[in-house]
């Protein structure tokens, strides 16, 4: 009797094929959105998810594993997804927090020394509804003598994610009295979405009130005089009358509610640009 010839392929399915090396086509580096493995793929594919070798694998309880789990935002199989690029804005008073937002949606760290932002973008790689997306994300100066400076950063914008941190009424009020109007004279009719930044500093304002509490009882010494943070309701209601199509809340300093707002504010500019393609006017 003959030995039956080897399988071309494992009897059981591998789990990743590494892609060739010796390749010498420019290639960009991306994540698997089901595994989250690092591949190199080809810089001209219209869709960068994952390599072939990766698609649909099978998956049953010999091959199932803790990288499985895949977050709600992410397709459920490999591939199978288009590539669209957004661009988005971030707009604010200086020192509001803009900057280390972006830090820790793009980087994963917190800045610790506060460093006044003049023009800085960004490229991040998101998944939305099965989308791939690929996110230009725009800093801007908030203060006023970079006004003209930052009017350049308006051109072909998706949508305005307009920035207040908690601690400062001013940078509420300003939303109104100062940011609308520019987003209107250099960008009407764009969507745009109001963040409330530094939320941690409404627990910190908590635990200092108790402890002033605890200190007057006590006589132990004097009331420190703070204002109070703008709650959730204040910001809410700023962002209905400017007509903000989401209205979200984050810390970057304990990265909480980061990864939510950006894909939120994905979503609204996907629809968004689906709305202006549909309406758009063509000249034959």
């Amino acid at each position: 009797a003959f030995a039956s010839p080897a399988p071309p392929y494992p009897s059981t399915p591998r789990r990743h094929q590494p892609c060739d090396p010796a390749s010498t086509v420019h290639k960009r580096s991306v994540s698997c959105p089901g595994c989250g493995i690092e591949c190199e793929l080809p810089a001209f594919e219209s869709s960068p998810t994952i390599p072939p070798s990766h698609a649909r694998r099978p998956v049953d309880e010999t091959t199932r594993h803790a990288d499985d789990w895949r977050p709600p935002t992410m397709p459920a199989l490999c591939g199978g997804s288009k590539t669209v690029q957004r661009k988005l804005v971030l707009l604010g008073d200086g020192a509001s927090g803009k900057t280390s937002l972006l830090n820790v949606f793009t980087r994963g760290y917190f800045p610790t020394v506060y460093e006044p932002t003049v023009f800085e973008n960004y490229v991040h790689d998101i998944f939305v509804d099965s989308v791939h997306i690929e996110l230009s994300l725009w800093d801007t100066a908030g203060q006023e003598e970079f006004d003209r400076l930052r009017s350049l950063s308006y051109d072909d914008t998706d949508l305005i994610m307009l920035c207040y941190s908690v601690d400062s009424k001013d940078s509420l009020e300003n939303v109104e009295s100062k940011w609308v109007g520019e987003i209107a004279d250099n960008c009407p009719g764009v969507k745009l979405v109001l963040v409330a930044l530094k939320c941690d500093l409404r627990e910190q304002a908590d635990e200092d009130e108790a402890e002033d509490d605890a200190a007057a009882a006590g006589e132990a010494g004097e009331q420190r005089e703070k204002g109070p943070t703008i709650s959730y309701d204040q910001g809410l209601e700023v962002a209905r009358r400017i007509g903000a199509s989401r209205y979200l809340e984050c810390s970057a300093m304990k990265n909480r509610g980061v990864n939510e707002a950006f894909t939120e504010a994905a979503r609204v500019a996907l629809s968004v640009k689906k709305e202006r393609d549909e309406n758009r006017c063509t000249v034959m």
